[in-house]
């Protein structure tokens, strides 16, 4: 909506004539431009770059889930090594739990 309202004020500056038509003319031509051009990029280029780039990486539910299964798997393997954990101590400076 707003490029549609500022491409339409910059036809008038295209289109006018009288003293300081040369100068008018140019600004409008340059606003004109500049918004196409914004909103062709902003509307095409970006969503096609966008999918460009996202084929690579998987969405954040499948990478939350692959670390959940990797995860799963290193449990499972500590468990049946039985590795000991590491009991929490307290800190004798603050009577608060740390690590040994």
């Amino acid at each position: 909506m707003t490029a549609i309202t500022t491409a339409a004020g910059a036809v008038p500056l295209i289109l006018s004539s009288g003293a300081g038509t040369e100068t008018r003319a140019v600004i409008g031509t340059v606003v004109l431009t500049g918004v196409l051009v914004a909103t062709v990029l902003t509307l095409f280029v970006v969503p096609v770059a966008y999918q460009l780039l996202a084929r690579r990486t998987g969405s954040p539910g499948a990478v939350r889930r692959r670390l959940e299964a990797e995860m799963a798997v290193l449990v499972r393997k500590a468990r049946l090594r039985r590795v000991p954990t590491m009991p929490l101590v307290r800190s004798a400076a603050r009577g608060q739990p740390g690590p040994r």
